[in-house]
């Protein structure tokens, strides 16, 4: 009943300290998960009523193992002095220990892969110029000037020094495009064997502005295609089997607009890199192409975009101006990659700062139970970093069994978790062996005041001791 008692003593305290770190930590929380909860929230009945069965479980747990334990003593081998120093540690606090540091090593391995993969999504190259290219969005009267003054306007940007290129397109890269499927003249579309492509709407100036590589052909001609042409990726070439495309007639099926196919681009990445690379086709629309898209000079963004708002409320008086960076697009793809990155940074700086929690008071405890063998070893000349290495090696014995249990745990859900992704890093074993040093590293100084000490003590004092 003492035991057990401490043990709920002790969670229900740890409970209620929870609750404060809890109220305190909410508007991280909502920041991370993009949600919007409230600290009345953390009282409501039903969140009571699982604090209330945590904390049952957690005092049996932590309370009910010892109280059996003990109570299972017989009185004269409990009152007797027999101590082995080598059971110092039982198997339970093993078993536990290695419990710790296996979540840890998957914790830490499994942040560095997602680290790893974020950045490998900012790096990648794209097939288009994704710095300092910002989308300014046309509404009402707006829209109606840009498409009557097109070239004024393209003109009038590209004058300010800040500004290199403009263009327009009907959807930003990173946006859901429409589906639609190019026929060329002479193939009959069959849809069991053909599947479908993405239409980006746009006008002679995209291509230069977003730096998007031509392979075959031209660009748009605003004299000899206004009647109607298509650039296509190599996606489209391969599924459409054309060996010679430059020049082809072919008819968007969906809305029956007709063209020359006049270009081929390298294939890119235009949308999130969890899939791979699908067909698409631009074609030359320039009055369905109402979002401009401008690149500016990079030590001079702040600048070129106060003067096209500017140029623009001069244009379109009373018109809302609205923007958004490319690269920001791009990176809102993988906002639950971000924040699981981030929680699992939270929580590997957990997990470690628990294991040591529970390594420090074991080390403690050991040092406790073996001063004595630590006096007599000493008095026989054993050097501290003998005794060092006697009282540390059985958590590093623990931690490398921690090591080979959790390598194959963390390899398997990494490996699951970056199948999700078309385009991904690989899994590089350095990594884990990474994470394992560095829970040794830390369990090391975790354990090495509480040994140092004791190989350091007088041996004439542990030997008088009671």
């Amino acid at each position: 009943m003492q035991f057990l008692f401490e043990a709920y003593l002790y969670t229900i305290l740890a409970s209620l300290f929870s609750l404060i770190i809890c109220s305190f930590m909410l508007p991280i929380f909502n920041q991370i998960a993009n949600q919007n909860y409230g600290v009345s929230e953390l009282f409501q009945l039903n969140q009571i009523i699982a604090i209330v069965f945590l904390v049952g479980i957690i005092g049996l747990l932590a309370g009910g193992y010892p109280a059996y334990f003990i109570s299972g003593f017989k009185i004269i081998e409990s009152i007797k002095v027999n101590q082995n120093p080598r059971s110092s540690l039982s198997n339970a606090r093993k078993v536990l220990i290695v419990l710790q540091f296996v979540i840890a090593i998957f914790m830490i391995s499994s942040t560095i892969f997602i680290s790893d993969q974020l950045d490998y999504f900012r790096n990648k190259n794209l097939g288009f110029d994704k710095d300092n290219v910002v989308a300014i969005y046309t509404y009402g009267n707006f829209a109606n000037i840009f498409h009557q003054k097109r070239d004024y306007i393209y003109d009038e940007l590209k004058k300010y020094p800040g500004i290199i290129n403009a263009g327009s397109t009907s959807a930003m890269i990173g946006n859901i495009s429409s589906v639609e499927f190019l026929l060329p003249d002479g193939k009959e579309y069959d849809s069991n064997n053909r599947g479908f492509m993405r239409f980006f709407r746009s006008d002679q100036g995209f291509i230069p502005t977003m730096g998007i590589e031509l392979i075959e052909g031209r660009n748009f001609d605003p004299v000899t295609d206004s009647s109607g042409a298509f650039i296509v990726n190599e996606k489209v070439v391969e599924m459409l089997e054309l060996e010679n495309p430059i020049g082809v007639d072919a008819t968007n099926t969906a809305m029956g607009t007709r063209g020359k196919i006049v270009g081929v681009m390298k294939d890119l990445n235009f949308a999130s890199l969890h899939n791979p690379i699908e067909p698409l086709v631009l074609t030359y629309r320039p009055q369905w192409s109402g979002t401009i898209v401008v690149k500016l000079v990079g030590d001079q963004v702040q600048e070129s975009l106060t003067f096209i708002e500017d140029f623009v409320k001069e244009i379109a008086p009373g018109n809302l101006f609205t923007y958004d960076f490319l690269d920001n697009r791009l990176n809102n793809l993988y906002i639950s990659e971000n924040n699981m990155g981030t929680i699992f940074k939270i929580f590997s700086a957990l997990a470690i700062f628990i294991s040591c929690l529970g390594l420090y008071g074991l080390a403690a405890y050991s040092v406790e139970l073996r001063t004595k063998e630590i006096g007599i070893r000493k008095a026989f000349g054993a050097t501290i970093p003998k005794i060092l290495f006697l009282l540390s090696r059985i958590y590093f014995t623990l931690i490398l069994i921690a090591f080979l249990i959790a390598v194959p745990i963390s390899n398997y859900f990494v490996t699951e978790w970056l199948n999700n992704f078309a385009y991904r890093v690989e899994v590089n074993w350095m990594i884990f062996i990474a994470a394992g040093l560095l829970v040794a590293i830390i369990a090391f100084l975790a354990v090495f005041g509480q040994s140092y000490y004791a190989a350091k003590s007088n041996p004439s004092n542990s030997l008088r001791a009671e």
